[in-house]
């Protein structure tokens, strides 16, 4: 502010220098390569014109009419995809029948890029790329706050570019896109101690996901109880309560109806016996999980191998990371069980992996990747051949996500047998031997390189991972030290 005339300051050179040194100030430059890195890969491999299956194709036209008409409804659009079953009447108006989470979230970028002929198409999946880079830069700066930086860089790879995240979530806009992004950066607000930013961060995600509602309640229960505090129960709780119910005025305006669900209403039969979506009985309920798990269509541990390394480093040492790492695993857990419940675990078919598990995978990230330090310490063949496990599931998507145009999806019977990533390879002809064979000969040059690591160098610490509100050490003039040397071993 001006103080001779009391009008605002124009933003001279000066602040302008000073504002770019703090974004590209040395602390800060490993985030922003993260997350250039991360984005330009995403970016890369989205699925812009090909590929889209009805339920995201649908996702960005109520945004796309927002900006340029002002409202969500399609009765004045031009040019809908023919034969989408999302777009559909109600409340005598042309809507589509989604979350509002994921129609929202395609509205920051629709709007920046309104001066362009970009395609509600385009602009949906690179709002994906776009927030999905955001969730996995997150990740990696929560990770860091627990364990030395090249651990912390690995297990983000890991995450961003081994799992249904890359060809699934970073693809298309899910409402899985929305989630992890923002429970990610819950996790990050965790990871330094602002109980309640990270209630304020989740609470967008139940927008898409009204039944990560759990995720609240697990965390402010389990917080306010090892704390004895009522600070954790009202940071989570209050937005949490916030955003279930700004769902009801966005369905009454969308379907003219006062409900939490919209048209997905109908899935509450499932909770208690009724609806058809996977199967109501308890054999049932229990094969849709075995096949989630472990099918070789798209099950999570077939085509991510190493997250089996991470349920041992779970099992093993359950307390070595912070509580609150423990309470979202919790809550990742309780969230899967209600939502194999509520949705075939098929749901999002056609992809390489399947997109009901990935909030799990996000939430369960911190306290695997944290407790695999002491799990694999001095033990050369555990660290070698989680790194070979891992390299599988890289192969596997990155396949996946650079000939996502080749995908044949749909739903097959032979659920045990149809491996879909060799089918997608297979389907793209000579394109998918050559790029299977990149893939398979990095593999390779990956696996001799880390057998020389794992079984001729020297090992470096195991460091205990710091939580701000119990173990963390603060030197003089309140600076952060490293963290604690707990034993010595090679990771």
């Amino acid at each position: 502010m001006n103080t001779t005339t009391g009008k605002p300051q124009a933003l001279g050179p000066a602040r302008v220098d000073r504002a770019w040194q703090w974004l590209f100030a040395s602390d800060r430059r490993p985030y922003l390569v993260v997350f250039f890195a991360t984005l330009g890969i995403y970016a890369l491999t989205a699925h812009y014109f090909t590929g889209q299956i009805s339920d995201t194709q649908a996702v960005p036209w109520p945004a796309y009419e927002f900006i340029h008409h002002g409202t969500f409804r399609l009765d004045s659009a031009h040019n809908l995809p023919a034969g989408n079953e999302w777009f559909i009447r109600a409340n005598g108006h042309l809507v589509v029948g989604r979350m509002a989470g994921p129609v929202l979230a395609a509205v920051p970028l629709t709007a920046l890029l309104a001066w362009t002929p970009l395609s509600p198409a385009v602009l949906g999946s690179a709002t994906a790329a776009l927030m999905t880079a955001i969730a996995m830069t997150a990740l990696f700066a929560a990770l860091r706050r627990l364990i030395p930086a090249r651990a912390a860089l690995a297990g983000f790879v890991i995450v961003a570019f081994g799992t249904p995240v890359w060809t699934v979530a970073a693809g298309e806009l899910w409402p899985q896109t929305v989630d992890i992004c923002f429970l990610a950066l819950m996790l990050l607000a965790l990871s330094r101690d602002r109980v309640g930013w990270a209630g304020i961060a989740l609470a967008p995600a139940l927008l898409s996901r009204p039944h990560l509602a759990l995720v609240a309640l697990i965390m402010g229960v389990g917080l306010t109880i090892g704390r004895r505090s009522l600070r954790p129960l009202i940071g989570f709780g209050v937005p949490a309560a916030i955003s279930l119910a700004l769902l009801f005025p966005y369905n009454h305006y969308t379907y003219g109806r006062w409900s939490l669900l919209g048209i997905y209403s109908a899935h509450t039969d499932t909770l208690t016996g009724g609806g058809s979506a996977s199967g109501q009985t308890l054999h049932a309920y229990a094969w849709s999980a075995l096949q989630t798990s472990f099918s070789t269509f798209q099950g999570l541990f077939t085509l991510s191998p190493v997250l089996l390394v991470a349920v041992v480093c779970i099992v093993r040492r359950p307390r070595f990371a912070p509580g609150w790492a423990g309470l979202a695993l919790i809550s990742g857990l309780a969230y899967q069980a209600v939502q194999l419940r509520m949705d075939s675990w098929t749901g999002g078919a056609g992809f390489v992996g399947s997109r009901l598990t990935i909030e799990l995978v996000v939430l369960a990230a911190p306290i695997a990747i944290v407790n695999y330090q002491p799990w694999a310490a001095g033990h050369p063949f555990r660290r070698f051949s989680t790194s070979v496990l891992a390299g599988i599931g890289m192969v596997v998507f990155f396949v996946g996500a650079v000939l996502s145009d080749y995908r044949i999806g749909g739903i097959y019977h032979t659920f045990w047998t149809t491996f879909y990533p060799a089918k997608v390879a297979i389907a793209a002809g000579p394109q998918g031997v050559l790029i299977t064979s990149i893939a398979v000969l990095a593999f390779l040059i990956f696996v001799a390189e880390r057998a020389r690591t794992c079984f001729s160098q020297a090992a470096p610490a195991v460091v205990a991972p710091r939580d701000p509100s119990e173990n963390e050490v603060v030197g003089v003039a309140g600076e952060e030290t490293s963290p604690q040397i707990v034993n010595a071993g090679s990771i």
